[in-house]
């Protein structure tokens, strides 16, 4: 083997290490110090949560909660349906639970920053680990059904 073969071989495994290694890194709890360094997000548009003339397709919303989404697990691998805590809580009662917990906030308002800005509001007792790529990865409309289902349960 030649010596150029030799540090090209190097090269691409120290390249594969790395980004295995990142990919791992992801996966991690974030810790406190990195969630305090991040800076804070613009506060999401919530103007077309308070439009009821589009309350979002409850159908479509349950079969979002429970698809993969930009790659991420599905709602469900988080979310139980019934009271059950997995990694966030359960989503019984939720439109009871998201009307009462910002004074001024419609339960769909909260949902709706909830899953655009996870971080904005955590539930005592639970970790800020649910993902912030579903601004990205969900369109308004169906940002929209699943609130819908959400608020259907």
């Amino acid at each position: 083997m030649s010596l150029r073969s030799f540090h090209w071989q190097r090269f691409a495994g120290l390249l594969i290490l790395s980004l295995v290694l990142a990919a791992c890194a992801t996966t991690e709890q974030p810790s406190a110090a990195r969630q305090t360094s991040v800076p804070p997000r613009v506060q999401p548009d919530t103007s077309g949560v308070t439009d009821n003339s589009d309350p979002g397709d409850a159908a479509r919303g349950e079969q979002l909660f429970a698809e993969s989404i930009g790659g991420m697990p599905s709602c469900s691998t988080c979310h139980a349906l019934d009271s059950a805590q997995i990694v966030g809580p359960g989503m019984a009662g939720i439109s009871e639970r998201a009307e009462s917990r910002v004074r001024g906030q419609t339960a769909a308002e909260y949902l709706h920053t909830s899953i655009v800005d996870p971080g904005e509001y955590v539930v005592e007792g639970y970790q800020n680990v649910m993902p912030d790529v579903f601004e990205q990865s969900l369109s308004e409309a169906e940002i929209r059904a699943l609130i819908a289902y959400l608020l259907s349960l």
